[in-house]
């Protein structure tokens, strides 16, 4: 990260930000409007709220998570970026809290943290600027980079989206989503600008770069687009969630789980609703959570957790609320050794030149698919041959040279990747 040398805004003062917030459209829409239809509407309490006046949550917008589960929250009711511990709830102190003078944030609305754990907080205020802070800063920290881009290229700064490779995303409220590479700041001209007619664009407000590098951009006009990767100037988007079923109004920012199921955030009546990544046109989403019970007033940012628990900032109650998933991940198979193969059998005689051994799959592969079987025949105790053979063969021939006078005891397992499995035993005589 290089350190920005650009002059400082003008600050906002608590009375000017709020007046932003809540006349310039941050804040626009009339709670409590019914929420119109879904496939499976959920009105279900969170499992854990974080308010109280120890948070020092006032309008909170953005939210982001680290690796560990500590929570990060843009907080432009009073100029700050707060961080909480993981397991934070309702009457908790932040653990740390950027703001002051040196930090130069101007009615942050949006955070997120790269692989390396610096901060980037996108600022509305003003002409709207990027700011990117070391991990762990805490009080009157200065930025380690600020991004200015071309005059008027942020104004309006929305959500961001910071990528693996560290490609800086923005969505700008007039109009655009802008994409600053990896070591911009200052004044750097984006690398990617979408825009135009086309785009469809008129309102942006949260970007999400999915896993397979397509951007989807939430607009608050009430609609949810995806561009596909690289995509640059007045490019039309792959796909337009919006009117029909989908209930999107007043859309506010975007999250993905790991299935890669898309969560918008709707303001105006308060929800969150779940699109498969496809989805296109009115589709009805596929569940949502919306209602009294839920305390969702003027959602903003959301963050989906790895383990699908949904994050959302709720900024007229001034909380952070957190919801069960609503498509829970299976827990982990267990996977154990295969019960012993079925009906073993062999042909021949004793005096026979050779015998052809023959059995069945097992009745339980164990959660895994059966990889080989393992033959061993011993006599007296003692080694005489070991054979392994594929899973679908199921039979081995044995030629009467190979095997011991006498009594022979052979002993099939089947082999999944946990191991060797049960023992299926026969015995067989051969005489030389």
């Amino acid at each position: 990260m290089h350190r920005s040398t650009t002059s400082r805004p003008a600050r906002f003062r608590p009375a000017a930000t709020v007046a932003l917030l809540a006349g310039g459209g941050l804040l626009a829409g009339t709670l409590g409007v019914a929420v119109p239809a879904s496939a499976d509407n959920v009105n279900t309490a969170p499992t854990s709220t974080l308010k109280g006046g120890a948070t020092q949550l006032k309008l909170p917008y953005g939210v982001a998570t680290t690796a560990g589960g500590a929570t990060y929250v843009a907080n432009p009711g009073d100029t700050s970026i707060l961080s909480f511990a993981a397991d934070a709830r309702t009457g908790a102190a932040p653990l740390r809290r950027i703001s002051g003078p040196a930090t130069l944030l101007s009615v942050p609305v949006a955070v997120a943290l790269d692989a390396n754990g610096f901060v980037y907080v996108s600022n509305a205020g003003g002409n709207g600027s990027i700011t990117v802070y070391a991990p762990n800063a805490n009080g009157d920290a200065a930025p380690v980079t600020r991004i200015l881009g071309p005059a008027g290229s942020l104004l309006g700064a929305r959500g961001l989206d910071v990528s693996p490779g560290g490609a800086v995303t923005v969505a700008v409220a007039t109009g655009s989503v802008v994409t600053f590479g990896p070591s911009a700041s200052g004044t750097a001209a984006p690398v990617e600008t979408i825009k135009g007619a086309a785009t469809t664009l008129a309102a942006p407000f949260g970007v999400l770069r999915q896993r397979d590098g397509d951007l989807t951009v939430s607009d608050a006009t009430g609609s949810v687009t995806t561009f596909a990767e690289g995509a640059d100037g007045n490019q039309a988007p792959k796909t337009r969630i919006t009117g029909g079923a989908s209930g999107l109004v007043n859309v506010q920012d975007v999250g993905q789980d790991s299935a890669g199921h898309l969560y918008v955030v709707t303001s105006t009546s308060p929800s969150i609703r779940v699109f498969d990544e496809d989805a296109d046109g009115g589709v009805a989403p596929l569940r949502s959570i919306a209602g009294v019970a839920t305390g969702l007033s003027a959602p903003r940012g959301i963050e989906v957790l790895p383990d699908r628990r949904i994050k959302v900032a709720s900024s007229v109650n001034d909380s952070v609320l957190t919801f069960a998933p609503l498509f829970p991940l299976k827990p982990p198979t267990t996977v154990k050794a295969p019960t012993k193969p079925r009906t073993v059998t062999v042909s021949g005689t004793r005096r026979s030149t050779k015998r052809v051994l023959r059995w069945s799959a097992p009745a339980s592969t164990g959660g895994a698919a059966v990889t080989s079987y393992r033959i061993t025949v011993t006599h007296a105790g003692d080694p005489v041959l070991t054979r392994t053979v594929s899973a679908g063969a199921r039979k081995a021939t044995l030629t009467r040279s190979r095997l011991a006078r006498g009594r022979n005891r052979i002993v099939v397992r089947a082999v999944n990747r946990a191991g060797r499995g049960a023992a299926a035993v026969v015995t067989i005589r051969v005489r030389k």
